[in-house]
């Protein structure tokens, strides 16, 4: 919800934001789905890792396009995804495609905020994505913290604070 109000705001529509989840938007609990609004377009994923396969599928008609001299720009294709979708397996079948074919032009932004609509992500699954992404072509970027708020959590008197938001379990996490 965050993310569409963002949208709504940078679009300069905020009537949308009195109208997010009514019946003539309907939505998912935490999805968007069109119309966003008039003269803006985006690709309502849904759950379930859609959102990464449908990037892919643009990122590589992108890259056919390209290699087969029908365009000078083959563009770039950025896709965010939740940390909670990516275990499903539409996601893995993914990076396994984006390797096999090479795809170039494609970032992926992963939220590690631990949270799903149903669960809290349990820990360390971060470190366990990093080899399938890293096997599939990406350069693995962990960005944790903002600068500001890691100069802070550095500071001697935070010491305490960092290593408890580092230590919560999933129940707690909740």
């Amino acid at each position: 919800p965050a993310w569409y109000s963002l949208l709504a705001l940078i679009f300069r529509q905020p009537e949308l934001l009195r109208r997010f989840r009514a019946k003539d938007l309907a939505a998912y609990p935490s999805h968007r789905s069109r119309p966003f609004g008039p003269g803006v377009r985006f690709v309502d994923t849904g759950s379930l890792g859609r959102g990464v396969a449908y990037a892919i599928g643009l990122a590589a008609a992108q890259q056919y396009r390209a290699d087969h001299g029908l365009t000078d720009d083959p563009g770039h294709v950025w896709v965010t995804v939740g940390d909670g979708e990516m275990p499903e397996g539409v996601i893995a079948e993914a990076l396994q495609y984006i390797r096999q074919f090479g795809l170039k032009h494609l970032t992926l932004i992963i939220n590690f905020n631990r949270q799903r609509l149903d669960q809290v992500v349990r820990s360390g699954h971060a470190e366990e994505l990093r080899a399938p992404l890293a096997n599939a072509g990406f350069a693995v970027e962990e960005l944790k913290y903002s600068r500001a708020l890691q100069a802070l959590l550095e500071l001697p008197q935070n010491q305490s604070l960092k290593a408890w938001i580092e230590g919560l379990d999933e129940v707690q996490w909740q």
